[in-house]
């Protein structure tokens, strides 16, 4: 006889239930400490507010209007930047770019948004990669334009103090004279006027400019191979605000630089409007305020004729009041003066008048005289009213 196979044995369905109950307790496990880790380790809203000073005159980049509010294309940057990170960021105005600077390596302020990293910059702030990559070029005036660079090499530079082209143009022009300014408007106007042969800036800030302010006389010099790339420079001692911003530039689209540069350099070198095109609203309301001007003057000089002819006229009237006052003195008073003073004289000549009567009539007589003096200085004083 053959050999019968031992029957295979099967669970229970009381083991095969408390293995899925365990298996489930396990997925459960796993899962719970997986959201925890995660809920840990997920970075908080930063709830600090960071100070950024912006640049106060860099038009039409980043600059303060006349309501000293920020204003221009990295102006609208932050703003949406606060917005999809959450940061607080507290806007200080300075007043120049030096002062930028000193403020970032002082602990005044925190962060830069729109700085070209240099060697010497890094010793104190971290750097994002570049979001923003703008071109530069050289103005010369088109009376007497500078066509190569080593004509530039020869020639006076106006440039901005502590600006990353100002220190790359000092490197490879080192035979050039220098006058620093504080922006770049200062600059461009150097050169339109003489004081400098040449300036570098870049196409945004130079069409800006030259269309905004009507300046006619600048041409292009020679080609420039330096280029701003502007990053965010956080100090160095605020590195979760550099990551950040660091992961937020990250995430910027390839094109994003693009979409910000629209440059209308050529347009306005070759089409700069004339004087009423830039300024033809300017002239029409100090034409305007001229006109109300001169009406304002003309009814405010009426109304001083008017016053004056009223005050003249009662000027008049006290005049004639003295004059009457005076005739009465000299008419009304001096009569009756005149009689007393021959009375006098007959008292004092006749017979019966001893010594001592005839003293008391000269007493008499030379108070007539005095009074009838100060009526001849009354008459004399309205003689002369009237002259006048």
């Amino acid at each position: 006889m053959g050999t019968i196979p031992p029957p295979i044995a099967t669970p229970a369905p009381h083991t095969s239930l408390r293995s899925a109950r365990f298996r489930l307790f396990v997925l459960c496990t796993m899962v719970l400490a997986t959201f925890l880790c995660v809920h840990t380790t997920v970075a908080q809203p930063d709830t600090r507010t960071y100070i950024y000073a912006p640049s106060p005159d860099w038009e039409p980049l980043d600059y303060f209007n006349f309501r000293d509010e920020h204003t221009g294309i990295l102006a609208d940057f932050v703003s949406q930047m606060e917005l999809q990170t959450g940061l607080q960021i507290q806007r200080i105005q300075l007043n120049t770019w030096t002062e930028i600077l000193d403020s970032l390596q002082t602990g005044g302020a925190h962060l830069s948004i729109g700085i070209h990293p240099t060697p010497a910059r890094e010793t104190y702030l971290n750097f994002t990669d570049p979001f923003l990559t703008i071109p530069m070029v050289i103005l010369t005036r088109r009376s007497a334009p500078i066509r190569t660079k080593t004509e530039l090499n020869n020639s006076t530079v106006a440039v901005v103090r502590n600006y990353a082209s100002t220190e790359y143009l000092m490197q490879t022009l080192p035979d050039a004279t220098w006058i620093p300014v504080e922006d770049e408007l200062s600059a461009m106007i150097q050169t339109a006027y003489g004081q400098a042969d040449a300036m570098m800036t870049d196409v945004l800030t130079a069409g800006y400019l030259i269309r905004r302010y009507g300046i006619q006389n600048l041409v292009l010099g020679p080609e420039s191979d330096f280029e701003w790339k502007l990053a965010i420079g956080v100090v160095k001692s605020e590195p979760e605000l550099f990551d950040v911003l660091s992961s937020y530039v990250d995430a910027l689209p390839d094109d994003y630089d693009q979409m910000l540069l629209q440059s209308p350099m050529e347009i306005t070198l070759s089409e700069a409007p004339g004087f009423w095109e830039l300024h033809y609203k300017l002239v029409i309301g100090a034409f305007a305020l001229i006109i109300v001007a001169l009406a304002m003057f003309l009814g405010l000089n009426r109304r001083l004729n008017q016053l004056v002819k009223q005050q003249v006229g009662e000027i008049e009237q006290q005049n004639e009041k003295l004059r009457e006052i005076a005739w009465l003195q000299s008419h009304e008073l001096r009569g009756p003066l005149c009689r007393m003073s021959t009375i006098l004289i007959n008292m004092k000549d006749h017979e019966g008048c001893d010594g001592e009567t005839r003293e008391m009539l000269s007493h008499i007589e030379q108070s007539i005289h005095e009074i009838d003096t100060v009526i001849h200085t009354i008459v004399r004083k309205t003689d002369r009213l009237d002259l006048e």
